[in-house]
């Protein structure tokens, strides 16, 4: 069913969905503890999780938006989750199984200015709705384990830290870097399909391998990774004197 609020949707404990739609309608609501297993919270009001959401399945829809609070933990562990409104995080987000994003409507902004940790237990994607959605990292982004994440159908830019520590990162549609890339070693990174950018401010770091197999790459620095860089097609752009 649907349960539709006018006004401000702040129960004092916990709140768990399961299927249905719950509409927020008023400006702006919290929600301190959120499982969300499926179905859709949609709707114009603001939403923010002030200490924990565990997120398994559903969607977050809705012109409003999501913020996850400084003091929060979000759990990102499904199979494919709905980012289907604009969402900030100040907190911390674990991402550990699922693809983010792939459902259909436009495109949406995740903007991470506090600390997003990727470890999905396979080889997960970063996705596009129906239009190509956009991760602008403000904050520290780590991946670890051993798996490969690959922002498919989503934009990539950073101005803060990205950790390559283990696994793999492959970035298809574009972007742009201008923080600190760091590419571990026993790590690849792979560019492939649109345009990606290192704009002046990045650094590099690290003696993990480099994969440039399709697109541009785009140097405003010193290319000069660390560890070994192969090319199988695509442009390397060379723009730093």
């Amino acid at each position: 069913g649907t349960v539709i609020s006018a006004i401000a949707f702040a129960p004092a404990g916990a709140v768990s969905m399961s299927s249905g739609t719950l509409t927020l309608n008023a400006g702006a609501q919290t929600i301190a503890n959120l499982t969300l297993s499926g179905g859709t919270i949609d709707g114009p009001g603001n939403l923010t999780i002030s200490t924990a959401l565990n997120w398994t399945g559903g969607s977050l829809a809705g012109a409003g938006t999501a913020t996850f609070g400084a003091g929060s933990t979000i759990t990102l562990n499904g199979g494919t989750l709905g980012f289907n409104r604009n969402i900030t995080n100040a907190g911390t987000m674990n991402w550990t199984a699922g693809n983010l994003g792939g459902f259909g409507g436009p495109g949406v902004t995740i903007t991470n200015n506090g600390t997003f940790n990727a470890a999905p237990s396979s080889n997960n994607f970063f996705s596009g709705n129906s239009t190509a959605n956009a991760f602008i990292n403000n904050g520290t982004f780590t991946k670890t384990g051993a798996t490969t994440i690959n922002f498919s159908g989503c934009t990539l830019t950073s101005s803060g830290p990205i950790n390559l520590n283990t696994g793999g990162l492959t970035i298809s549609s574009g972007g742009t870097m201008t923080g600190a890339m760091t590419v571990a070693a026993g790590t690849t990174i792979t560019h492939t399909g649109v345009a990606f950018t290192y704009g002046a401010g990045t650094t590099l770091a690290g003696s993990g391998a480099w994969t440039i197999s399709g697109g541009t790459v785009i140097s405003a620095i010193a290319f000069a990774p660390a560890g070994p860089v192969s090319m199988s097609s695509g442009t390397l752009t060379l723009n730093a004197g």
